[in-house]
């Protein structure tokens, strides 16, 4: 009996039932994309209203300290060495200072009351920009990281949850991926705790600048991080998906060579997706360190060299390792599981019915495609060279 087109679908599945779950599919992509554009621009508008409520604006402030040697190889009963520390706040307004001191100076001179001096007040609130700008570019580029590592984040979830169903990875497997990125994310971590030196956040609490509590400061970067962390660990569940390729295309027939040539593909593809996403946010990451290094340095004047520049190639330096180190092995094992799959097929045949699929599976890549792999992994230590090369102030 024949089925009327018109009047129902496939399987005599019913027209305007298959057309209302498609209008529900495009609804349900439609939303996805709306959902990304809110959380990004949503994140980063709170980003920045909070952190323009909490400034820490202060004024002109000079202090001495006392530093004190308490080496285990001096008797401090005997032996008391001791330096001066001199640290000036806001060192690059003390000529508005000088200059208010003085008119202040001069209409006592001339028996006129001070108070009539129209600029004997500044307002450190209005000019707290105008001389410490740096501190303005690190909110501006924190607000951009946090927005895209929101934006990201559902973006990030559903294409780990559709290789998860794809490739029927178990629940042993994502239990142990898990762990390990956990691994991952407390080892970068501790990668800025390495070292004497003093780190951004605990010279902000030592000094009370630049923000009223520091302490949310570690918690903002946790939230980028575990975004980050499931980058990581997309590139992980790549990893495990392999294992759900056959040896070998040969044997099979054309069409289910050409779905192991798409599956293949698309790990080739999020591969690259979930590498260039982390690498998108450990330059943020590096960026915001050095716009915040050079905040706190022309927040305050000391006579040592509180925050060394070299941490920003530093992390830079690590980042990238963090990204070669863990892509690299699983790019090499996807690479040979393609070869693998064509051992047993004939040159002829390469050559001839499976020349589209033979090129998919050798991970034939453009130029272009090889220096965007190339340049996102390096983009962390490259990034932290562009201030020093620019003279960026």
């Amino acid at each position: 009996m024949a089925v009327l087109k018109n009047k129902t679908g496939d399987a005599g599945e019913p027209a305007n039932s298959s057309n209302s779950k498609k209008i529900l599919e495009h609804l349900k992509k439609d939303a996805r994309i709306f959902l990304i554009v809110l959380l990004g621009i949503g994140g980063m508008l709170i980003y920045t209203r909070f952190f323009f409520s909490h400034l820490k604006t202060t004024g002109y402030k000079k202090e001495y300290w006392l530093v004190k040697d308490s080496s285990k190889y001096i008797d401090s009963n005997r032996i008391t060495t001791t330096d001066t520390l001199k640290i000036i706040y806001h060192a690059q307004i003390s000529a508005h200072i000088d200059s208010t001191a003085k008119e202040r100076a001069r209409a006592l001179k001339n028996h006129t009351n001070p108070d009539t001096i129209s600029y004997k007040n500044i307002d450190y609130h209005r000019l707290y920009f105008a001389y410490n700008s740096a501190f303005l570019v690190w909110i501006a580029l924190g607000a951009i990281s946090f927005a895209f590592a929101l934006a990201s984040l559902p973006v990030l979830i559903m294409s780990i949850r559709n290789l998860i169903l794809q490739f029927k990875i178990k629940w042993w497997t994502m239990g142990f991926i898990t762990l390990f990125s956990i691994i991952i994310g407390v080892l970068m971590y501790q990668t800025d705790k390495i070292g004497t030196f003093m780190g951004t956040i605990s010279v902000c609490r030592q000094f009370h600048i630049l923000v009223d509590n520091p302490d949310y400061l570690p918690r903002i970067v946790m939230v980028e991080m575990l975004v980050g962390l499931l980058g990581f660990a997309g590139q992980m569940i790549v990893n495990a998906a392999i294992n759900k390729l056959p040896e070998t295309i040969a044997g099979l027939n054309e069409i289910e060579q050409k779905d192991i040539g798409k599956e293949f593909l698309l790990l080739r593809n999020q591969l690259k997706f979930f590498l260039i996403i982390d690498s998108i946010l450990i330059v943020f990451s590096v960026l915001t360190v050095d716009a915040f290094i050079r905040a706190i340095l022309a927040e305050i004047q000391v006579n040592v060299e509180i925050l060394p520049k070299n941490l920003v190639y530093l992390n830079g330096l690590m980042f990238t390792f963090y990204l070669a180190v863990i892509y690299i092995p699983i790019y090499s094992r996807l690479k040979d599981k393609g070869e693998q799959m064509l051992n047993d097929v004939s040159e002829a045949n390469q050559e001839g019915n499976l020349k589209s699929i033979t090129a998919i599976l050798r991970i034939q890549q453009t130029p272009i495609e090889s220096l965007q792999v190339v340049i996102s992994i390096l983009a962390p230590v490259l990034t932290s060279l562009v201030p020093g090369l620019l003279k960026i102030q």
